[in-house]
């Protein structure tokens, strides 16, 4: 009976072997063994998956705030990359009322690599895919690239980076490891650097072709690839790229900052939490602050971040021109075409400020609100109430048509938004990377959704609409969002095809429809709408130049006309308390324009916008010559 039982056991523990050789896949790279997930997929394909590869050394104790270090060790024993790894630490997303603080962890600086059968005699084309900075899109959980490694055979690989405080702190060491201590910055960016240089030297061990690696992110990820692009260390490492909805033009979002205003946001930080008086030199005092964060926890750090973040929206670790990894600003490299000239795909979805759009309303029958000047109400959330163009702005983005839906409103502030912020700055940038010679194919994913997101009270910020459809996750994915309409299987298979030909190939062209090249002249856009997909000829350009244009041009005639009149309040603010930049240029420039000088430029702008809108072109006649007009004028439009 005993032998019986026995015998029984090792049946089991041969029948779980056998299950588990099955399930994984043992592969000899240059780092030694490694072992990953076999993933089955419909029709009988399969794809192996290597998850957790760690390219740098865990960024904890002495290396916490320190840039990266390699992961220089080699594997004699196979190196299980069978399980997900932590999150990078990141504070509380917008609107979000979980932190997530349990599936995070600063041991971090890990990639996942998806690939389909590997073949090193047959290279296959490679996406390096880089996350947003609130919702790590990167992470194995989130999503499942099947669809693009199995059916389109292309590799995926997703890295993890440190964000926020962990990822943009200023820190002290020495550059390139030679000379004297001094301030370093953009972590994150060095972290992703570091990653690519990996994949660069590694990633042929798992059949990936070095000659055709596309680097793309979404939202600040697609912002980071853009860095990539200006960023020096980067050159080389990856031949195209996929822009999805960001650029680091965005005032309003992810962008860059001054070395000056990030070493003043961490001295407001450290003065918090009460720390002594600041040194003579930048360097000891950074020393100093960077003592006293070694010492606290990660839950600690995110909280006084958030903390920061919630006092000042302004307040935020991002991206520092450190004039290294990022030279100079980001416009005057694009426009000096300072940039590595790789194939560009660039583009957005209609539906990019959806949920911003949802959020900033507070209840449903609103969304469904189709008077106008309701509509001009809800623009004080997004557009500054003294502006003396708010009324235009009503105007432009205030007249529904049927294709605002059943929310008109909801639809309305969408595009408001999702034209200010992603495509004045996508066209600006697709203008200066066609003019300096690049492979540059612009999109639209024109989908907006035709319900609304339902209960405010726990509002889908985090829904990537592109992320849906370039990596063919199904509709219904996200257990919060609504089924999108009758077109969404026709869209998934459209885009999928148009960014897989783009990734083998750095030109999108396929069976569906033909897609030229971006120029300045023409502006020849692709809008991928599921019904019929066709090429458009300067997209929503009338309200490309409102922006970038006609308020700059008319409110800097107004201020060559009028003088406006300074408000003085010498004794509102004492003389020893301190301002910041902000304060004092808005106390500086700043002013408030007659009651009839309003009307006048109103009448004036409305007069020239209908001309606009009924076919009358306004534009100077060298318009790639025109700088970049910044989001953020002195008259917050």
């Amino acid at each position: 009976m005993a032998n019986q039982f026995f015998s029984f056991i090792f049946c089991l523990i041969v029948m779980h072997q056998i299950e588990a050789a099955r399930n994984t896949i043992l592969i000899s790279t240059s780092r030694g063994p490694i072992r990953g997930n076999v993933v089955y997929g419909a029709k009988g394909k399969f794809s192996y998956e290597f998850l957790g590869i760690p390219y740098a050394q865990p960024p904890i104790n002495k290396l916490r705030f320190k840039p990266p270090v390699p992961y220089s060790e080699e594997w004699m024993n196979p190196f299980e990359a069978t399980t997900s790894p932590a999150l990078c630490p990141q504070r509380s997303k917008p609107f979000s009322s979980s932190s997530g603080l349990s599936t995070q962890n600063e041991d971090c600086l890990y990639l996942s690599i998806y690939t389909p059968e590997i073949n090193t005699s047959t290279l296959l084309p490679v996406l390096i895919w880089l996350g947003d900075v609130y919702n790590d899109y990167t992470h194995p959980s989130w999503r499942s690239s099947r669809r693009l490694v199995q059916e389109e055979e292309i590799i995926v690989i997703t890295v993890s980076y440190r964000r926020g405080i962990f990822g943009f702190l200023p820190t002290i060491g020495k550059i390139d490891g030679t000379g004297d201590d001094e301030l370093v910055y953009n972590l994150a960016l060095l972290d992703q650097q570091m990653a690519l240089n990996w994949i660069f030297h590694t990633i042929r061990d798992f059949g990936g072709n070095t000659e055709k690696i596309t680097l793309g992110g979404y939202d600040h990820g697609s912002a980071m690839t853009m860095l990539h692009l200006l960023s020096p260390n980067s050159r080389g490492l990856f031949q195209q790229c996929l822009l999805q909805s960001g650029t680091p033009l965005n005032e309003n979002g992810f962008h860059y900052i001054e070395e000056d205003r990030m070493l003043d946001m961490v001295l407001r930080m450290a003065n918090s939490t009460g720390r002594s008086a600041v040194n003579d030199s930048i360097t000891e005092t950074m020393n100093e602050i960077l003592v006293q964060f070694q010492n606290m926890t990660m839950r600690s750090l995110l909280k006084m971040e958030d903390q920061l973040v919630k006092e000042n929206p302004s307040w935020q670790f991002l991206p520092v021109i450190d004039g290294r990894s990022i030279p100079d600003k980001a416009d005057k490299m694009i426009q000096q075409g300072r940039f590595y000239k790789a194939n560009i795909m660039i583009g957005l979805s209609q539906d990019s400020h959806l949920a911003l759009a949802v959020t900033n309303h507070s209840n449903k029958s609103k969304h469904e609100s189709d008077d106008s000047d309701d509509f001009t109400q809800h623009l004080s959330r997004y557009i500054d109430p003294s502006s003396p163009f708010k009324p235009l702005i009503a105007h432009a983005y205030g007249r529904y048509t049927d294709k605002h839906g059943k929310a008109p409103m909801q639809t309305s502030i969408t595009y408001l938004n999702t034209d200010r912020n992603i495509l004045l700055p996508a066209v600006f940038c697709a203008n200066h990377f066609a003019n300096f010679g690049l492979s540059t194919y612009f999109y639209i994913l024109d989908h907006l959704v035709d319900s609304s997101l339902g209960d405010d009270t726990s509002p889908n910020s985090d829904i990537p609409f592109e992320m849906v459809y370039l990596f063919g996750n199904p509709v219904n994915y996200f257990k919060r969002v609504p089924v999108l309409n009758q077109y969404s299987p026709t869209l998934l298979h459209q885009s999928i095809k148009y960014w897989s030909e783009f990734i083998r190939s750095g030109k999108p062209n396929n069976e569906i429809a033909h897609w030229p090249r971006y120029e300045d002249s023409k502006q020849p856009i692709l809008v991928i709408s599921g019904i019929n997909s066709s090429i458009h000829h300067g997209y929503r350009m009338k309200f490309v130049h409102l922006w970038n244009q006609l308020l700059p041009q008319i409110s800097d005639q107004l201020e060559q006309l009028v003088e406006p009149k300074k408000e003085a309040a010498p004794d509102l603010v004492p003389a020893s308390q301190e301002t910041d930049e902000a304060e004092q240029e808005a106390a500086s420039e700043n002013g408030h324009y007659s009651y009839w000088t309003r009307i006048l430029l109103i009448f004036m702008v409305y007069i020239i916008w209908n001309m606009i809108s009924t076919g009358v072109d306004i534009r100077n006649a060298n318009p790639e010559k025109r700088p970049y007009r910044r989001l953020r004028s002195k008259h917050q439009f």
